[in-house]
């Protein structure tokens, strides 16, 4: 065998050895995507258990937010507007991260869709409504005009829905 052969023989081995490299290098950006994912899933899904613990173990917060919904937070003492208002910023930041999560495709589509269900509820109540009025410009631009193109939907208490049950 020449110098030449094994030049060429070389050359077809370091080929392969870089194939093989890249091959390994995008299976593994691939799982990291995958894990990317489900940590933007399980962070947003911790948020919004966190979210949901406020409201079920604070009796005063659930009375504000109800009174909220069903009246509107002009209804509201100062006091019980501020801890609406606060509670309200807080879930939006929620939603607002898992908006921008979804659209750097972090976050799973059918997740995304069932937060845009929740929001399209929450946003049609008058205590959203006012409240957006007078806080909007505390967020992003782009998930400002996300929710001002959003199609609303009735939100109604669940006490509410199970009574037209019975």
């Amino acid at each position: 065998m020449n110098w030449e052969a094994i030049g060429a023989v070389g050359e077809i081995l370091g080929a392969i050895a870089v194939f093989a490299s890249l091959m390994y290098l995008a299976i593994q950006i691939r799982t990291q995507n995958k894990e990317s994912k489900l940590s933007a899933t399980r962070e947003f899904s911790d948020n919004l258990i966190e979210l949901q613990e406020c409201l079920s173990s604070n009796s005063e917060l659930a009375s504000v937010m109800t009174k909220a919904v069903s009246t509107g937070i002009d209804t509201l003492t100062d006091s019980e507007a501020l801890q609406c208002s606060a509670y309200l910023q807080q879930t939006l930041r929620t939603w607002e991260n898992s908006y921008y999560q979804f659209h750097d495709d972090r976050l799973d589509g059918r997740l995304w869709h069932s937060i845009e269900v929740q929001l399209s509820e929450v946003a049609s109540t008058t205590a959203f409504q006012q409240f957006w009025k007078h806080r909007a410009h505390y967020y992003s631009e782009d998930f400002r005009n996300y929710i001002n193109q959003l199609e609303l939907n009735e939100y109604r208490l669940v006490s509410e829905l199970v009574r037209d049950d019975t």
